[in-house]
């Protein structure tokens, strides 16, 4: 790990042209003013900055944001006003005030330090003209992510050399699928010399996430590249050549720049004269070691300012949720008062309610939406329900999908222009929180709720994806709608965790169709897919922890959603309660089928749980032995290692995926510390030995697993 350091400088460069250089811990970045354009110029991953910045390539490329005002980009045509700083409990924000000469458009540009190798990035955008400023294209940040050298060829004189380079030293990690049920297909490709984009339209961030890792293999350094918004997004990655012609020879150098682009149809925002807009945050950064150590100093970096912190006491808690075995669509006091009972038996922490507890027995739970009032499923409502699982000992939770509205709800029929527009049609579902009173609305629906029964876990759902979102007219534009919509969906959840900072905030989207860091900034854990089956879901959290730490990663365990099919009890089990906030969903459908058998493995990896990951998760170190996992349905063997920090404790899942894989797999642990001396238990044998630090890290552990989608758990910890 980084040593603690933040720095940051304001200076003129060796060429007399104005500049700021960052540094957090070891990672050196430097941003210049150049002919009018705020351009990224150097950076480093060894704690030194570039003597002078390197300033070849594409300048309009080069630019570290892109903008566009009024149909204007404005790449160029800035001045530099000042720079100033803003020390917050988890680090520095070093601010940088720009003025554009070609709009009346102030530009302030927010950096966050904290210490890791991650730089938080955020624009402030101000109208200072007169009249409406139409906001259009936006990167957050962009720029130069590469200048290989170490990918040079030199070329003769007589070019008796040819320019043609094999191939380019640049790949990318991205989530190559984006869609429900497909989550985690996590890819290395090459970068070639075409452009390439990747991204969602679906209105939300989609069951991707907005995240690239870019790799040079020619000097071996690392970029993450990371949004966080759960509308449209695109990531844009270019190649391109650069030819520096001297006395002696010429060089060819391959060049990689990217950004980071919030978009839509039509203008994204109408900013009225004097008002300042606040843009999502990017996430960036780079290490010349391996994918690991950049995804830790991630971790960190989200757990000291971006995801906020559960609330004390109530951190990790395991959920039973009632939906299982078709409860939601025969939701009733009889059998939630039974799942209570199945949830005390086994040990949890928290009884869910899920859809299916409002409206009345002749309605789907889809088609009052809006109305969240108990109908007669539930005659005497929701409070017996609680207070006999409070009786238990559980806490309790309760879903809503706060977002949506049913045309044949009473709630749209009193006001049918609260769901969203497009194309002179209202569409189904679709609240547009982008009108002030429907986000006012909303919100006092959720204090509502939470007043109401005492709630100690809100779960928020998202089914359905607006696409281009709508349009509202303002000062003679159609404005879209999707940013004001988030911009307030965001608001709301700052102001309720202030209310009530007891109760944690779930996020699901037909589950993971907004796990970006837009929503993980605003809410406290995510739920990843609404797919548990066997053997995608361990390469879901395999690649879920590229993009966020393990306590803030949600999963279920149970016969729901077909999760129960594939691979033994244990993979499930172990699966699931890696997951930092584990929920159980359907054992058994009545008392008489109850599995004492099941029940007793159950209790045993809730046990596991508590008392060997939960206590590790908030600062652990992630291994990925793999993180890319081939083929339709994952294949290979999967090892995830959870290891704290001073290296005397690991947790480690070990999972065969495929039919045809080898049938032998040696672990070789990477938290550890070779002088120390180790207790090593198996889960499988449950048996426990003593060996040394040294041998487990250079020999390992073989495990052999003579079955696909089988798997082993690993608990080691130091002797005392």
């Amino acid at each position: 790990m980084y040593e603690k350091n933040i720095q940051w400088r304001e200076c003129d460069n060796a060429s007399g042209r104005h500049c700021v250089r960052y540094a957090s811990g070891l990672s050196c970045y430097e941003e210049t003013l150049y002919d009018g354009r705020w351009i990224t110029s150097g950076a480093s991953v060894k704690g030194m900055a570039d003597e002078d910045p390197i300033l070849f390539g594409s300048l309009e490329n080069n630019s570290a944001f892109d903008l566009e005002i009024d149909g204007q980009s404005l790449h160029r045509g800035w001045e530099f006003a000042r720079a100033t700083q803003e020390t917050h409990e988890a680090g520095t924000d070093v601010i940088v005030v720009l003025e554009n000469s070609i709009r009346p458009v102030r530009l302030t540009v927010h950096t966050l330090l904290t210490g890791t190798a991650i730089f938080s990035r955020w624009l402030e955008i101000e109208n200072t003209g007169d009249r409406p400023a139409a906001l259009g294209k936006l990167a957050v940040w962009s720029g130069r992510v590469f200048p290989t050298q170490s990918a040079d060829r030199e070329f003769r004189e007589d070019m008796t050399e040819t320019f043609t380079v094999p191939h380019s030293p640049f790949e990318m990690g991205y989530i190559a699928q984006n869609d429900a049920f497909r989550e985690g297909n996590f890819q290395w490709r090459p970068i070639d010399t075409r452009e390439i984009r990747f991204g969602s339209e679906r209105g939300r961030s989609g069951w991707g996430h907005p995240i690239v890792y870019l790799r040079d293999r020619g000097c071996g350094e690392l970029f993450l590249l990371q949004l966080g918004w759960s509308g449209n997004w695109e990531i844009k990655i270019r190649p391109e050549n650069y030819f520096n012609d001297n006395i002696t020879h010429l060089r060819r150098s391959e060049i990689l720049f990217a950004g980071a682009y919030v978009t839509c149809k039509g203008p994204q925002r109408i900013i009225e004269p004097g008002e300042t807009i606040t843009t999502p945050e990017v996430y960036f950064g780079r290490t010349s070691n391996d994918i690991n150590a950049l995804a830790q100093q991630m971790h960190e970096h989200h757990r000291l300012c971006v995801i906020p912190p559960q609330p004390e006491g109530r951190e990790n808690l395991i959920s039973y949720n009632h939906a299982g075995y078709d409860i939601i669509a025969n939701t009733s006091n009889e059998k939630l008062r039974r799942e209570i009972e199945i949830a005390a038996e086994l040990g949890a922490d928290v009884f869910m309610i899920d859809a299916g507890w409002y409206g009345n027995n002749d309605e789907h739970w889809s088609k009052n939406l809006g109305d969240w009032q108990v109908g007669n499923r539930l005659p005497q409502g929701l409070e017996p329900i609680f207070d006999y699982a409070r009786s238990k000992g559980l806490k309790c939770g309760l879903w809503a999908w706060i977002e949506a509205a049913s045309k044949t709800s009473d709630l749209i029929k009193e006001h049918p222009d609260w769901l969203l527009e497009l194309d002179g049609n209202y569409l189904d579902s679709l609240l547009d929180l982008s009108k002030p009173e429907v986000a006012a609305w909303v919100e006092s629906q959720i204090v509502r709720l939470i007043e109401t029964y005492d709630l100690d876990v809100f779960r928020l759902d998202y089914n359905v994806s607006p696409a281009e979102g709508g349009y509202n007219r303002k000062h003679g534009y159609d404005e879209n709608t999707l940013w004001r919509h988030y911009e307030a969906l965001y608001a709301i959840f700052d102001r309720v965790r202030r209310k009530f900072p007891h109760v944690l905030l779930e996020n699901c989207a037909g589950g993971g169709g907004r796990t970006d860091m837009g929503m993980l900034h605003h809410l406290h854990y995510t739920w990843l897919s609404d797919s548990q089956t066997q053997p995608n879901v361990v390469r879901l959290l395999n690649t879920a922890l590229l993009t966020m730490p393990p306590e803030a990663t949600a999963g279920f365990f149970g016969a729901c959603m077909n999760a129960h099919f594939a691979g033994t009890l244990q993979t499930q089990l172990r699966t699931t309660f890696l997951m930092g906030n584990p929920a159980i969903i359907g054992v058994w459908p009545e008392h008489e089928d109850k599995n004492p058998i099941l029940r007793d493995e159950i209790r045993r990896y809730i046990k596991i749980f508590r008392e060997h990951v939960r206590p590790i998760l908030r600062d652990c170190l992630v291994y990925h032995h793999a993180t890319s996992l081939p083929g339709i349905f994952a294949t290979g063997w999967c090892c995830l290692e959870y290891a704290r920090p001073d290296r005397t404790k690991s947790v480690i899942g070990v999972f065969r995926l495929g039919p045809d894989d080898e049938p032998t797999y040696t672990v070789k642990p990477q938290g550890l510390s070779p002088a120390g001396t180790y207790k090593v238990y198996c889960d499988n044998r449950q048996v426990q030995f003593e060996c040394s630090g040294l041998e487990l890290m250079n020999t390992g552990l073989n495990i052999t697993l003579e079955s696909a989608i089988s798997s082993e758990l690993l608990i080691i910890e130091i002797q005392e």
